[in-house]
């Protein structure tokens, strides 16, 4: 149903401004999606509590230390997903290029001692993708409700569709097949 609803809300865009994602690379990214899914399961990756609402609101920051508020959406689930959204935010920030390595390092650091270091690595690719997918299927109640009419609703599912597309192009030779 979340492809069928891409499908659908790509067809109803009307704006030029962005591209449309064809119904046949829609098609192509569920596979691609599915594909990644089925490789992060394989990494056994322990479920963690997670947050679910990581954006900068909601993280406090003091010089020294970082408070994360707001865990109302906080689930159980793959860590490397939140990670993925740290790093998205981090990437929009200036000298994000020292910030992310050294953040990525602190991260496997941390996972070290369970994790292998190709394990974290792979989870650290495949993430992109499947973060954004976690991040809109995780909103979607309204897949299964009058919110599926809700013309402000699939314009964001179509902006988090386009960027799905530009995380699977660059799994491209990454996912094991």
């Amino acid at each position: 149903m979340f492809f069928e609803f891409l499908i659908a809300a790509m067809a109803k865009q009307t704006s030029t401004k962005a591209p449309q994602l064809t119904a046949s690379r829609l098609h192509e990214l569920h596979a691609i999606v599915k594909d990644a899914f089925d490789e992060m399961s394989e990494l056994r990756i322990p479920s963690t509590l997670i947050h679910n609402d990581f954006t900068p609101g909601n993280i406090l920051i003091d010089g020294e230390k970082c408070k994360f508020i707001d865990w109302a959406e906080a689930g159980w689930g793959n860590p490397f997903y939140t990670y993925q959204h740290l790093r998205a935010l981090i990437a929009k920030s200036d000298g994000h290029v020292d910030r992310l390595s050294m953040t990525d390092q602190a991260y496997k650091h941390c996972w070290g001692a369970a994790l292998t270091e190709e394990q974290i690595n792979r989870a650290i690719r495949l993430a992109p993708m499947l973060a954004l997918v976690s991040h809109l299927y995780g909103r979607g109640g309204w897949l299964a409700s009058q919110g599926l009419l809700d013309p402000n609703r699939e314009r964001y599912a179509r902006g988090i569709a386009r960027h799905m597309d530009k995380a699977a192009l660059a799994l491209e030779g990454v996912l094991c097949h």
